[in-house]
């Protein structure tokens, strides 16, 4: 399984610092790693007043304008049918 890098913010939304892993997230900022992760599969919106979400790689971000791309496509081909 490949770990993935934690963004930590603030309640504003603002970055504050970024982990290599939930441990390294949790040792640091002494918050049960069970937390985290609840906050980053959004059960929980915070924790310890901090919010917490995954760093998008490049790749994500082609992959996601990619798959938006096809949808729009395929509603604009709908239309013209």
């Amino acid at each position: 399984m490949e770990k993935r890098r934690i963004v930590q913010f603030d309640l504003k939304g603002n970055a504050l610092a970024v982990f290599a892993d939930v441990s390294e997230a949790s040792g640091a900022l002494r918050i049960p790693k069970p937390q985290i992760i609840a906050c980053l599969k959004g059960a929980w919106p915070a924790t310890h007043g901090y919010k917490f979400k995954y760093e998008v790689t490049n790749a994500e971000l082609k992959a996601k304008k990619s798959e938006e791309n096809k949808k729009k496509a395929a509603e604009i081909w709908d239309k013209w049918k």
